[in-house]
């Protein structure tokens, strides 16, 4: 029996989700990992789901910061799963993240958790490189990190133009990015 592994594509800043056969992506991952296979992460957005009347404030403090540690725990680790793709990952000849933009999106965790913004999916893209995507009711924000080292933002809201733009890998550029992504995604 075929599992199968729900996957976010992402492609000139439309998102799209497909589903492709675990045994067939386990083909192109090294043997020792075909069993735990991650390719996409879902990441909580609800920090808190519990009745929070009857704790005190530093109760919530010390549980929203355990939740948002475990966020980047499996940010981090979704990102490290990526580094076991190989090419043609999809079946489309799509080449696997490299080290380049594994960095860099690794360095985008440390400025999601600086911002206190956090994507709810972590994948590698088909543009080749690492896509961050970003979701609310029916705005979708994306960052993906390419192979090249480039780095494109796109926002898109369902039955608009979306925007897309690429920025420098310097930590102004990076802030202001998730900035216009945190209001683009809260906004009402």
């Amino acid at each position: 029996m075929n599992a199968t592994v729900n996957i976010q594509d992402v492609y000139s800043g439309y998102k799209t989700s497909g589903l492709i056969c675990k045994d067939q992506l386990s083909k192109h991952l090294p043997s020792q990992t075909s069993q735990k296979v991650y390719v996409g992460l879902e990441v909580p957005t609800n920090i808190l789901s519990k009745d929070i009347s009857s704790i005190s404030d530093k109760e919530i403090d010390i549980q929203k910061e355990s939740v948002l540690q475990d966020s980047i725990n499996r940010i981090n680790q979704a990102i490290n799963d990526l580094r076991k793709l190989k090419d043609n990952w999809n079946g489309y000849e799509s080449a696997a993240p490299n080290r380049k933009a594994l960095d860099i999106a690794e360095q985008f965790v440390y400025h999601f958790h600086n911002k206190g913004l956090y994507p709810n999916h972590v994948a590698p893209s088909v543009e080749e490189g690492v896509a961050f995507s970003f979701s609310r009711e029916n705005k979708y924000a994306i960052i993906e990190c390419y192979n090249d080292g480039e780095i494109a933002i796109a926002l898109h809201e369902s039955g608009k133009e979306p925007k897309v733009w690429e920025i420098s890998f310097s930590d102004s550029e990076i802030q202001d990015a998730l900035e216009e992504i945190n209001l683009f995604i809260n906004e009402a």
